[in-house]
């Protein structure tokens, strides 16, 4: 449930932020969005160190919101200028997860 909710997130998120999204807004909203209130929660507590002037990376950190793993794929994505399509490949890595543990499921 956590994988699938984390590729609705990082996918939504990914978008609002192509779309050119104010990074703060981009977590509110994506997290306003999510079907779980801790996503939701921890999505504000990133928005607000965001709007506090945090680099993404120190926003992330701490919070619980994703993995580490996402926080170093994200800061890097920010780095380079490709944040949304970062965010878009860590959601496609949730869904395949999401995808296999069902068809595990299923079988």
């Amino acid at each position: 449930v956590r994988a699938a909710r984390l590729a609705a997130f990082t996918d939504l998120l990914g978008m609002l932020v192509e779309y050119g999204v104010p990074l703060p807004a981009a977590f509110r909203l994506a997290g306003a969005a999510s079907s779980d209130p801790l996503t939701a929660d921890r999505a504000a507590a990133v928005e607000a160190r965001l709007a506090a002037g945090a680099p993404l990376a120190d926003a992330l950190k701490g919070q619980g919101l994703v993995p580490d793993w996402v926080t170093w794929l994200a800061a890097a994505g920010e780095r380079r200028g490709g944040l949304g399509p970062a965010l878009r490949e860590v959601a496609g890595v949730y869904r395949r997860q999401t995808d296999a543990r069902s068809a595990v499921l299923r079988s």
